[in-house]
């Protein structure tokens, strides 16, 4: 009988019907493995969803498919989107938890408005459609993609 790998994205936002509006590969580290891509080309396959990220500590990427190949819709210097979340982030090491964390809380700044009434990238973000697609959107950290589109979460 074959296993089941459970395919593992870093971040997921569903939308108020569960559909995938995000799905993201984020790394604490200066440069993101060159496996990176080709595990979020093999979630997104698994779960197509509207845009995806690829961040680590010195560059955030929120892409698009368009229909051959992802292509980037946003870049900007990570310090400068997650420092407005930690003031100190360019100046002590962040870990993989805590890096997820901080994406987590832009995440849900740029869909809910908790912390700055325009978040980090909000002008450009709100442009390219991005923000108006996280309204009434739902984060899952590490969530595992299974058969049938079953998301759980390990906290």
């Amino acid at each position: 009988m074959p296993t089941f790998t459970p395919l593992r994205a870093d971040i997921v936002a569903l939308d108020a019907e569960e559909n995938p509006v995000l799905v993201g590969e984020i790394k604490a580290s200066d440069t993101l493995p060159d496996t990176a891509l080709e595990q979020l080309q093999a979630i997104w396959s698994e779960m197509p969803a509207p845009f995806a990220l690829l961040a680590d500590l010195q560059r955030l990427r929120l892409l698009r498919w368009d229909g051959a190949e992802f292509e980037t819709i946003f870049e900007a210097p990570t310090a400068q989107i997650l420092s407005a979340y930690d003031a100190d982030f360019a100046h002590k090491p962040i870990f993989d938890h805590y890096f997820g964390s901080l994406i987590e809380a832009w995440l849900n700044d740029l869909s809910y408005r908790w912390k700055h009434p325009e978040p980090p990238g909000w002008q450009e973000l709100t442009e390219i459609g991005f923000v108006s697609n996280l309204a009434d959107t739902t984060f899952i950290a590490e969530p595992e993609l299974r058969p049938k589109g079953w998301y759980v979460s390990e906290s």
